[in-house]
């Protein structure tokens, strides 16, 4: 895997030329061996203000990129598009963190083996991943300090891991995610565990997106299923991660937080946003 990619997915060209470093505050490209796959697997991890002296242990957000991008694409689509984070998104999250918007969190973006996020990356993903990161960094190591994100292709990875494995992930954001019709067997499947494990579900999508109605089959499955979820719509975003950081960034890491263990949430998640269009909660 070269260090050198384009972003194009997310309407932008940025040269990466840090073999060694990440060009972001707070945050370290590192990388480890993936013995499922045969291959090292390269990720950046951010660490919030503070964490190198102090002794406190940090929950864990994991961000599945799409396809065509890579470990960096989080990174830069909120360094772009996020006007608050200045040409900087470790910044821009340390900046909340330190300004009390959200809690200190450990986000960690993992390249992929092949852009699918399915049974390839699963393994990976869900042990070898999580164990190298609460083997090597100051973490909560259950699933009260730790969720998962995705977009587009990583959108539908958040889904198939968080739905098979809730008893890993407190939480699970899917954006823009395609071909949903893929992932309701694995609702359907692990549908009690879900529910006993009381897994927090939040679909975001943007009216522009080619995956609106992707998105919106997927809430009308899980309604269906009568599996508790929030399903948001944002007027005039397209298919760019970037963008929906943008409009709700902030609140999904807030509805991150709101389940992690030992972190007392800053901002409790309202019933109703302005912005969005709809909203479902089945309690």
């Amino acid at each position: 895997m070269t260090p050198i990619k384009f972003f194009s997915f997310v309407g932008f060209s940025l040269l990466l030329l840090f073999q060694n470093q990440s060009p972001f505050t707070n945050t370290e490209l590192s990388s480890f061996y993936s013995e499922t796959l045969d291959e090292t697997i390269e990720f950046i991890i951010f660490t919030p203000p503070g964490y190198e002296t102090s002794t406190e242990r940090y929950p864990v957000l994991y961000f599945l990129h799409g396809r065509s991008g890579n470990h960096f694409l989080y990174w830069g689509a909120i360094t772009q598009l996020v006007p608050e984070a200045k040409g900087d998104a470790g910044a821009w999250i340390s900046k909340l963190i330190e300004e009390g918007e959200i809690p200190p969190i450990i986000i960690v973006t993992p390249d992929d083996a092949d852009g699918q996020w399915g049974e390839i990356n699963e393994k990976m993903i869900t042990e070898e991943l999580i164990h190298h990161i609460d083997t090597n960094w100051r973490t909560i190591p259950n699933r009260t300090g730790r969720s998962i994100e995705g977009f587009s292709m990583g959108g539908m990875g958040a889904s198939r891991y968080s739905a098979k494995f809730p008893d890993i992930y407190c939480s699970s954001i899917i954006m823009g995610a395609p071909y949903s019709d893929e992932l309701i067997p694995d609702w359907e499947n692990n549908k009690d565990k879900v529910l006993e494990n009381e897994l927090q579900i939040r679909l975001v999508v943007g009216t522009e997106d080619p995956q609106l109605d992707s998105m919106t089959f997927l809430d009308e499955n899980l309604i269906a299923l009568k599996i508790p979820h929030q399903f948001e719509t944002l007027p005039g975003v397209g298919h760019n991660v970037g963008e929906i950081y943008n409009q709700v960034g902030v609140e999904g890491l807030q509805f991150h937080t709101e389940c992690f263990q030992n972190t007392k949430p800053v901002y409790k998640y309202p019933i109703y946003i302005p912005n969005a269009i709809k909203r479902y909660f089945p309690f």
